[in-house]
């Protein structure tokens, strides 16, 4: 019996031993295999779920900044496109329907066509204050006034002569631009006295151009009101009612009137967003950028071909 508990005990602890034996052996296995708890996450995640192969592209964050920096609103090549197509209209109306009419389709037309001036010297002020050289700015809008001249006596000269209407409109343009030029110069050679006199006679000179002298004033207080939008649009109105009171009383009583709807461009100004738009950089930049110069004096000598050969 004596012998027979002995190898039950010697038994006992040997199966003892092999079993706190087997638990060190799976300690050790489980410590050496183990991954610490903040590295869990990456070791158990998928190769195809690491967070650099979610990286945006360079292509997806030029999306979102030009995304980013694009406003509502109209640009400045959209309203330039507008004022061109209005300007067109207009210019049609008069071909068509010769003289001062008063058919509905001519009068609606010469209504579309009140959009172009004011916003065309919204954008002589405004370009002012973007332009790198003044100088070559008017002498831009002199040299174009000088090739628009004589289709546009050709298709007008019938209806506008001297002194009311008989240059065209750059001409009043360059005139408005260089007022203001001399207006906000800072030259000490020019007193302010001088300054006075210099503004008055480039006012004065355009009073023969098309939206004669109002048309040149108002660009000069579009200009002055530089960043207040209600400002300039109270000059505009103010001027153009002066012209539309002079062309009443020395032209003719119903397109006088006519004249006041130039207020029709206000809420498409207001539109605007200060930018320029599509089509702003390259070669389809500097398309846009002559575009108005071109097409006034382009359309006006088709226009006068079609009238002298109609």
């Amino acid at each position: 019996m004596t012998t027979q508990a002995n190898t039950i005990t010697t038994t006992t602890a040997a199966t003892a031993a092999t079993a706190g034996a087997s638990a060190a052996v799976a300690v050790a296995v489980a410590a050496a295999t183990s991954v610490p708890a903040a590295l869990a996450p990456i070791a158990s995640a998928p190769p195809a779920l690491v967070p650099i192969a979610s990286a945006p592209t360079a292509t997806t964050t030029t999306l979102r900044q030009t995304a980013a920096t694009v406003r509502a609103g109209l640009s400045g090549n959209a309203l330039k496109i507008i004022a061109i197509v209005a300007m067109t209209c207009d210019h049609l109306a008069w071909l068509i329907f010769p003289g001062f009419s008063t058919h509905p389709i001519a009068l609606s037309m010469h209504v579309v066509g009140r959009l172009t001036a004011p916003i065309m010297m919204y954008f002589i002020a405004q370009g002012y204050y973007h332009t790198r050289d003044v100088k070559r700015y008017v002498a831009r809008l002199l040299a174009f006034a000088l090739l628009a001249q004589l289709p546009y006596s050709l298709l007008f000269g019938d209806t506008f002569t001297f002194p009311f209407g008989g240059l065209n409109v750059m001409w009043t343009f360059a005139m408005g631009l260089t007022a203001l030029a001399i207006y906000k110069s800072d030259n000490p050679r020019l007193r302010p006295w001088m300054k006075q006199i210099l503004v008055w006679a480039c006012l004065f000179a355009a009073f023969p151009g098309d939206w004669s002298m109002p048309g040149a004033v108002a660009i000069l207080y579009m200009g002055r009101n530089h960043g207040n939008f209600k400002r300039q649009m109270l000059f505009l109105m103010l001027w153009m009612a002066c012209y539309a009171l002079v062309y009443a009383l020395a032209i003719d009583p119903l397109y006088g009137c006519l004249q006041l709807l130039v207020c029709l461009a206000i809420p498409l100004l207001a539109c605007y967003n200060g930018q320029r738009g599509a089509f702003s950089s390259g070669t389809a930049g500097k398309v846009m950028k002559w575009l108005f110069y071109i097409y006034y004096p382009a359309h006006l000598l088709l226009l006068s071909l079609v009238k002298l050969l109609g």
